[in-house]
């Protein structure tokens, strides 16, 4: 596990005063023993440049890429209740952030849970999974609950940002959503449009997928 959480007076690096508000508590997993292990270094890299909090769990394979994947609903449910007190921002292991997420300290940033929805040719309105936000409240705890339960058992073979999306959409549970900057979730390349991103994500699963699957079949 690597694990940094500073204290709750953060402070913006080269500015004296100190912000109200307090940063979310990134969070991400990896596979282990895979190629995840290396790529999580540049996030953890990324994220003592900009001295962010975070806690990054090593998980072995669950079975399958997708199995495996869809296993950051349970580390979010898992976050949520090992940080009370705090909000998580879930991003792939993949990530780096590239400059400091100020959105997260702004008064105007009120949302209970918040992504990128893309409008791709190939996927309209599509929730980018890559980088969410959650904000710890007894409501929101309550969805992620059910996007554990979906993403690991009633429809494990989906995509986790596509089933958290559906339960969003379904209207079942009063949160606020809020649209991430595309710069919050930038793919380095179908998103070449996005200039100056502060959170972008390199897709390492087109590099480690069949990895990680070919392992599991030869075990």
């Amino acid at each position: 596990m690597y694990l940094f959480v500073n204290s709750n007076n953060i402070y913006r690096k080269g500015h004296r005063t100190k912000i109200s508000k307090t940063l979310p508590i990134v969070v991400s997993h990896y596979t282990d023993d895979t190629g995840y292990k290396q790529e999580v270094q540049k996030l953890i890299g990324s994220l003592h440049r900009w001295n962010l909090p975070y806690d990054i769990e090593p998980i072995s394979s669950l079975g399958s890429w997708r199995a495996n994947s869809n296993y950051c609903s349970v580390l979010v449910a898992n976050m949520l209740k090992k940080y009370p007190e705090d909000d998580i921002l879930r991003v792939d292991a993949d990530a780096i952030f590239q400059r400091f997420p100020e959105l997260f300290l702004e008064e105007s940033f009120d949302f209970d849970i918040a992504a990128h929805i893309a409008n791709f040719r190939w996927h309209p309105n599509e929730l980018l999974g890559g980088t969410i936000f959650f904000h710890n409240t007894p409501t929101v705890r309550q969805v992620v609950d059910e996007w554990v339960l979906y993403s690991t058992k009633v429809r494990p073979n989906d995509r986790n940002g596509d089933i958290l999306q559906d339960i969003l959409n379904s209207g079942k549970y009063p949160v606020r959503f809020g649209q991430l900057p595309a710069s919050y979730c930038k793919i380095f390349d179908i998103m070449s449009y996005v200039e100056n991103p502060v959170i972008e994500h390199f897709q390492a699963s087109r590099r480690f997928k069949h990895q990680v699957n070919h392992r599991n079949k030869t075990r």
